[in-house]
C-alpha cells in the first residue's frame, strides 16, 4: 500500500531499505532515544525489515 501526498509517502519498507535502515539504527546517539541496542550488522536490518514484513502480512503490524 502506498500512502502520498505533497510533503509524504508512506509505502512498504523492501530489501534495498536495508542500508538506510542499518545507518538509522546503527546510530549510537540516536538509539539512546529509542531506548534499545544499535545494529551491528547489516543483517540485523535485513531481519528486521523481513519481520515487518512478516508482521504487515499477518496483519499484526501496519
Amino acid at each position: 500500500m502506498i500512502t502520498e501526498n505533497t510533503k509524504i509517502t508512506i509505502r512498504e519498507l523492501t530489501e534495498s531499505d536495508v542500508k538506510v535502515i542499518f545507518e538509522l539504527y546503527s546510530d549510537k546517539e540516536a538509539m539512546k532515544f529509542r531506548g534499545s541496542k544499535p545494529f551491528e550488522s547489516l543483517k540485523e536490518a535485513a531481519d528486521m525489515v523481513k519481520k515487518v514484513r512478516e508482521n504487515i502480512n499477518n496483519g499484526t503490524e501496519y
